[in-house]
């Protein structure tokens, strides 16, 4: 039987991508650093899994021992990090064909020359997490390049799923903005008129593509975007929560700095990330190439995590 090893498999990528590959046909090792339970632990695919608890350091000196089919690394934030398990992979023989798949971040890109970006547009992350990602990414390319790596690297949006709070219409995860939609009471947003876009993406797709990515040839060496089909506003998003809730909107816009200066703590931190980046990405080439279309929309993704939250009132 084919073999796989998700390092990080119960984080919010993981624990779709397990079971992703367990239908697939592999023979799946679950490696994450402690013993917390997965989001998706109902699903029957969990139970024809090996877990185990690992460092990164750990589950790396053992992948390359074992020579699996394919490795999904989720947890890959730095060019140190993947060199670490390429070099792992280069100096074990055996491991010549291994099938990479990496996870990046469509905050590769924060300063937008045009919309939706696609994955040609010049990477200039600005932040520390941001620019990690795109080292990460341009020495796995060099690494097909000149070594044959068999990699290819996703670059998701928000990431939702059950049991996970989507960034929400004011940019931060905190439920009480949801909280209070449902009462019907005022929502803040920043100008203009709540046009910043959040993009997010159902951590289904992001194995759905995966899966893809292994069983296709043509995904060698490349970078693709995974996103909803389209972005949503936070208008627009704050809009379908109050009429979700039978309530009637009850907006309020406000400067961008006045918003900012009113938000504490966490709140204020994912604020700034959101809005700073208002996220638009392009589905095209993965479509173009793989003929891949993501699953679920934005509202039905969003749907599905807030609901699973069981917010009250």
């Amino acid at each position: 039987m084919k073999t796989a090893y998700v390092i990080g498999a119960t984080g919010h990528v993981g624990c779709y991508m397990v079971p992703a590959l367990v239908d697939a046909g592999y023979e799946v090792t679950a490696i994450s650093r402690g013993k917390s339970e997965p989001y998706t632990k109902d699903m029957p695919q969990w139970q024809k899994v090996k877990r185990v608890a690992a460092t990164r350091d750990e589950a790396i000196k053992m992948i390359a021992q074992d020579h699996p089919d394919v490795v999904c690394d989720l947890i890959c934030y730095t060019e140190a990090d993947a060199k670490l398990l390429c070099e792992s992979l280069y100096n074990t023989p055996g491991n010549e064909n291994v099938r990479l798949i990496s996870i990046g971040s469509v905050w590769i890109v924060q300063e937008k020359y045009y919309v939706p970006v696609d994955e040609e547009h010049i990477r200039n992350a600005k932040d520390e997490y941001g620019h990690g990602k795109v080292e990460m990414s341009a020495y796995l390319s060099r690494q097909y390049k000149e070594k044959g790596l068999k990699v290819t690297i996703l670059h998701p949006g928000h990431i939702c799923g059950k049991g996970w709070m989507p960034v929400g219409p004011q940019g931060t995860r905190d439920p009480q903005v949801i909280r209070d939609i449902m009462n019907g009471k005022e929502l803040k947003l920043p100008d203009p008129f709540g046009q910043i876009t959040l993009h997010h993406v159902h951590s289904a797709d992001i194995a759905s593509l995966a899966i893809e990515c292994i069983n296709n040839d043509k995904s060698l060496g490349e970078e693709f975007f995974i996103t909803c089909p389209k972005p949503i506003t936070m208008y627009g998003f704050a809009m379908k929560l109050y009429e979700k809730y039978g309530q009637k909107p009850n907006l309020k816009f406000v400067p961008y700095t006045q918003l900012k200066e009113e938000l504490t703590g966490v709140s204020q931190f994912e604020y700034l990330e959101h809005v700073d980046r208002s996220p638009c990405a392009s589905m095209d080439k993965a479509k173009r190439i793989l003929g891949f279309e993501p699953a679920y929309d934005e509202w039905a993704t969003l749907e599905e995590s807030i609901d699973s939250m069981n917010i009250q009132p």
